[in-house]
């Protein structure tokens, strides 16, 4: 059977944090030790592992040092699982940066018209 291109199924993403946790995993690295090693608290590295914190700029450039891969994978798994998910279930924060970049680049358009 030949699939409709009209009516791909989207895979859903999991959050990059679900990533965080294989790697560590597989590397041997405790959560703990994760947390020294990139300067953030227990608390804030649970909490992006487990889904309920976006992984900011800071940490994505902490994880390319310590985990050696890149800023840019973390930065464009977040923003691909971002877009897959809607606003309204990010924390206000998050919402907040997301409603920012939306009027900063409808500015930019206006502005360069």
């Amino acid at each position: 059977m030949v699939p409709d291109p009209q009516h791909k199924e989207i895979e859903q993403l999991c959050h990059p944090g679900e990533s965080i946790a294989y790697i560590i995993e597989d590397k041997g690295i405790s959560q703990k030790e994760l947390a020294i090693r990139t300067g953030f608290t227990e608390k804030h590295i649970s909490t992006v592992i487990n889904g309920e914190k976006s992984i900011s700029d800071k940490l994505a450039i902490a994880l390319e040092k310590v985990l050696e891969i890149p800023y840019t994978v973390w930065k464009q798994a977040q923003f691909d699982y971002d877009l897959q998910n809607p606003i309204e279930t990010l924390s206000e924060n998050d919402q907040e940066e997301i409603m920012h970049a939306i009027r900063f680049k409808k500015w930019l358009k206006d502005k360069f018209k």
